[in-house]
């Protein structure tokens, strides 16, 4: 009903201490579940979950871009999985790893402090990406990034709200409102 009643799981189904949450459409989820360390797996849009896979130590973020293919930040490092969560294979190191985003099914975005990176091969390989904060010195510490296509897409930290339109190739700085400049750890999704 687009979002006029909710409902709370209970029981076996329920989730515990949730640190991060995906969902690829109305019914298809994952979330990072604390206590356990594992991938929990919804397909009737959260009613139901079920155990995906045991997760790599300190896991952060999850981000799945089709039912078997995804990326997780866990130890500093991102994780891919083909397998839907079952196994997780380490393809780059990135400290303090923090938030994860998918462009498009080739094009996907890792950032923690002091780094952006970029995966044009859908998170088999990285790159490092430079953003000039345009001050003498910055204090990256990216808390959220957000792509709408492969080419248009936003990173928020501390040292303000950068944008693309070319990519990852470019960024400038955006104005944002005194209130977002405050709450730097807000996430832009």
């Amino acid at each position: 009903d687009g979002g006029l009643t909710w409902a709370v799981p209970s029981g076996a189904d329920a989730l515990g201490d949730v640190i991060d949450w995906w969902f690829l459409d109305e019914t298809r989820g994952w979330a990072i579940d604390r206590p356990s360390g594992h991938l929990r797996q919804t397909v009737d849009g959260g009613l139901h979950w079920t155990d995906a896979g045991v997760l790599p130590p300190a896991p952060v973020a999850v981000r799945m871009r089709s039912s078997t293919q995804g990326l997780l930040l866990a130890e500093s490092a991102v994780y891919e999985t083909r397998d839907g969560g079952k196994t997780w294979v380490k393809r780059t190191t990135l400290d303090q790893g923090s938030v994860l985003a998918y462009a498009d099914a080739a094009n996907a975005w890792a950032a923690g402090v002091g780094s952006l990176m970029h995966s044009s091969d859908g998170g088999e390989t990285w790159n490092q990406v430079t953003v000039s904060c345009g001050f003498p010195s910055c204090e990256w510490k990216w808390d959220a990034i957000q792509f709408v296509d492969a080419q248009h897409g936003w990173v928020s930290g501390r040292d303000g709200v950068f944008a693309t339109t070319d990519g990852g190739k470019t960024w400038t700085r955006r104005r944002a409102p005194h209130m977002l400049s405050n709450l730097w750890a807000r996430k832009l999704q």
